[in-house]
């Protein structure tokens, strides 16, 4: 591999790991707008917004998470639950339709993290959020929450304080899946190879001998296929490897930009499932998902690269035959220096 793709991919895919969250980025006074509600909004039946006491009325989850070297334990309801308030546009005609979802969670003064719904599902990606609202007891004041708390993060920049805005909406479809409304097709793939384009500097159509000849991981990954426990030994390059090389066009002036991008998996079938950027890298959500190209031992040069990572419940965001990999990064919903 060229020195230069190397040094692309060691910048994306850093594995520098923090033991805990990162402090919370501090705020000015004149950062903070003294909003008291919640508004959840997006491709959604019934768009709504809450006072932040109202979020109480929600089953309430707790979080035990350590920021700057201090426990603290976090209450409130799981983002799930308050994206269920509002009933999310799902396509009855697709396959696990909520896999292609996105969420933006947005604070007052333009911090923004993007999820997938698979992501925070706990019947998928189990890294079940919440929005916070009491911390160690007491209720968080109007200066610092309600704030978005994701378990398991390595560094806490997706930890989104004075969350105002939660927006959800479907991914737009590279290619048609049978059965739904007719769509564009956006691209046209080969099967054995991978197309990596969207917002980034460098697309390319990867050749399954070309993601042979970079670096090469196995992962042993267990998951439920309906209701039977599944367990196969998966082996090709990370998927944050492939993202280093193509370098997605993460905005330098748009503090933590990165957090705000989702990549689309998409399989020769058409079916799809959303991976944020925050999960995929690896001093965030770190979940190193893989682009496998050898499952338990057999070549998957003749069906193409089955996209998945470890600790999924069930198998549904696993993309068998994928083709394409498209990165998307999600707009500012609420305005943000330099974003």
């Amino acid at each position: 591999m060229p020195l230069a793709v190397l040094v692309a991919v060691v910048a994306f895919a850093s594995t520098a790991l923090a033991a805990t969250h990162a402090a919370a980025k501090p705020k000015t006074a004149a950062q903070i707008v003294p909003a008291q509600s919640l508004t959840i909004n997006g491709d959604v039946v019934a768009p709504r917004t809450l006072k932040w006491s109202e979020l109480a009325i929600l089953p309430q989850q707790t979080l035990t998470v350590t920021i700057d070297g201090v426990s603290h334990v976090e209450q409130g309801p799981y983002l799930s639950d308050v994206l269920n308030l509002v009933s999310p546009n799902f396509l009855s005609c697709s396959k696990n339709d909520l896999l292609r979802w996105w969420v933006q969670v947005s604070s007052a003064n333009g911090d923004a993290a993007v999820l997938g719904q698979g992501e925070i599902n706990n019947g998928f990606g189990n890294r079940t959020a919440i929005l916070a609202i009491s911390q160690d007891g007491k209720f968080l004041s109007t200066t610092s929450g309600p704030r978005l708390v994701i378990p398991g993060e390595v560094d806490g920049t997706r930890d989104i304080q004075h969350v105002v805005m939660v927006t959800t909406r479907r991914a737009t479809p590279e290619l048609p899946e049978s059965g739904c409304p007719s769509t564009p097709t956006l691209v046209n793939p080969t099967i054995g190879s991978l197309i990596v384009n969207g917002d980034v500097k460098s697309p390319q159509t990867f050749t399954f001998a070309q993601l042979q000849a970079m670096p090469q991981v196995t992962q042993t990954v267990s998951f439920l296929s309906g209701t039977t426990p599944t367990t196969n030994t998966e082996t090709g390059p990370l998927l944050s490897s492939i993202l280093g090389v193509v370098q997605p066009n993460v905005r330098a002036g748009c503090l933590d930009d990165k957090n705000r991008w989702y990549a689309e998996i998409t399989g020769s079938d058409g079916y799809v499932s959303l991976l944020s950027v925050g999960e995929i890298d690896p001093s965030e959500g770190n979940r190193a998902p893989l682009v496998s190209l050898s499952e338990s031992g057999v070549s998957l040069a003749s069906t193409g690269p089955r996209v998945l990572q470890a600790g999924d419940v069930k198998g549904g965001r696993a993309v068998s035959g994928a083709v394409a990999i498209t990165l998307f990064r999600v707009s500012p919903r609420i305005p943000s220096s330099g974003c």
